[in-house]
């Protein structure tokens, strides 16, 4: 008997003891239909093995565990994690961090161990929450009716499976600290070694595209699922017998279309990280990213050295033809300049997070020259230096200063605006500062009484004064 035989007896068993199992009654005798176990079970269980084998290998090879120094048994390790058969509940211990903190009045029993207030905080909450798994866990035995396989009540089966996707998925979630660590591990992300030597990634850049496409693959499958088994079961209730196998394909290949449709329109929703959306509770407040300002910079890199100097050679500019660049300024008077070359900012901003609420880079170092408040070119700035009255009379100091925001393809740039005062004896005299900001009509847009500082956006191609 050949293989694709014995794949045909299997089948022809499965559907005739299913369609026994559906006509039968609440208690029934099953009528056992078997076929050897060599070379039949051992087939089928040969090829379920090589698939966990694989999916298990293909992980492996995908996220590579990461080589760190050698363990020191005096040094307290960095990240310590649980067994892996709870690290879902450290996942819940995890995700209580973005829910709300908030605290119980204990009431006597707080009063009698002398905690008058439960502060209800991620731990607790990761507690509570574990919970909810452990229980249904423990659940099916108490369940009404009889044991049923997934062909009988596709419905329970489905529980189950979404049941283990979520602790499968909630334990990756537990452990996601290393996926910093994982994603510079890809081809297309580079950095500077120990020597200030180039290094990039392993990992093909589809290998990380394809692991970040999992869980909303298995979404889609549970949205199938979702539209699939009402829309049957409304149709059996509906129409009963009416319903053909010709209508049930259309059915599926309906339900099937519809949650393709779904996802691949939210796609770009979830490739984006829910960014509209807060990130679903897991990202800081936009106030706090608009608040970054790290930028990308030329950097100095060792010539032919690094594991991707060949591919990057002609990237690198020399010393003859980026002397003038602020890069060289940290290099000492005992480094030949002929051993070092220069990788433009503009390829380090693909390596990198940077001012993740603006489309557009901001110099806020002026790496490129772009303020000069001599000029009044996007800045503005006075200092002065003037002696106190022997007498005690009033002194006063004013100054108005002009500038203008150049309009480089942003709508509206950020500004610092403040003051600085102080004098040369400590808690001499009475002063007072008023700063005032107005636009090219003279409209006043910001003051403040005394010497604070505050950023603020201003439209690009105005003239302000100050």
């Amino acid at each position: 008997m050949g293989m694709m035989d014995r794949f045909g007896r299997i089948a022809d068993t499965y559907i005739s003891e299913r369609n026994k199992l559906l006509e039968a009654d609440t208690e029934r005798r099953r009528t056992i239909t078997g076929h050897p176990f060599w070379p039949t079970e051992v087939l089928r269980d040969t090829i379920i093995f090589a698939s966990i084998v694989m999916t298990i290998a293909f992980y492996s090879w995908l996220i590579p565990p990461p080589l760190h120094s050698a363990a020191d048994p005096f040094a307290q390790a960095g990240f310590v994690f649980p067994d892996w058969y709870v690290l879902f509940s450290y996942g819940y211990l995890r995700w209580g961090e973005y829910l709300p903190q908030f605290v119980i009045p204990a009431g006597p029993i707080g009063e009698f161990f002398g905690t008058p207030v439960i502060d209800w905080n991620a731990a607790w909450w990761g507690a509570a929450i574990t919970g909810l798994p452990v229980g249904i866990l423990a659940l099916p035995p108490f369940l009404p009716g009889r044991e049923k396989r997934g062909v009988e009540d596709p419905w329970f089966a489905t529980a189950g499976a979404v049941y283990l996707a979520h602790v499968w998925f909630i334990s990756v979630f537990s452990i996601n600290i290393f996926l910093d660590l994982y994603a510079k591990d890809r081809s297309d992300y580079c950095f500077t070694g120990a020597h200030s030597e180039l290094m990039c990634g392993r990992q093909a850049p589809w290998t990380a595209e394809v692991f970040n496409a999992v869980p909303w693959i298995l979404t889609g499958i549970f949205l199938f699922a979702v539209i699939y088994f009402p829309t049957r079961k409304f149709l059996l209730n509906s129409v009963g017998s009416r319903v053909t196998p010709r209508i049930g394909r259309q059915v599926a290949v309906g339900s099937l279309i519809a949650a393709v449709l779904i996802s691949v329109v939210t796609w770009p929703v979830y490739e984006n990280g829910f960014w509209d959306y807060g990130g679903l509770g897991a990202m800081d407040d936009l106030e706090d990213l608009d608040s970054l300002r790290a930028q990308p910079s030329d950097t100095l890199v060792h010539v032919d050295e690094g594991n991707v100097w060949a591919d990057w050679e002609d990237e690198c500019i020399p010393y003859e033809e980026s002397s003038a660049l602020a890069a060289w300024s940290g290099l000492s008077s005992e480094e030949d300049p002929s051993d070092w070359c220069v990788i433009a900012a503009t390829h380090w901003s693909n390596w990198g997070i940077f001012q993740p609420t603006k489309f557009k880079i901001i110099d806020f170092a002026g790496d490129n020259g772009h303020a000069d408040s001599t000029t009044g070119r996007n800045s503005a700035e006075d200092e002065a230096t003037f002696p106190g009255s022997a007498d005690g009379s009033e002194v006063t100091y004013e100054v108005s200063m002009t500038f203008e925001v150049e309009d480089l393809g942003v709508s509206e740039v950020p500004a610092d605006i403040g003051c600085l005062f102080r004098t040369t004896v400590r808690g001499a005299g009475i002063h007072s500062q008023s700063m005032i900001l107005t636009d090219s009509s003279g409209t006043e847009i910001w003051s403040t009484e005394g010497c604070v500082s505050d950023t603020m956006y201003l439209d690009a191609g105005n003239t302000y004064s100050v």
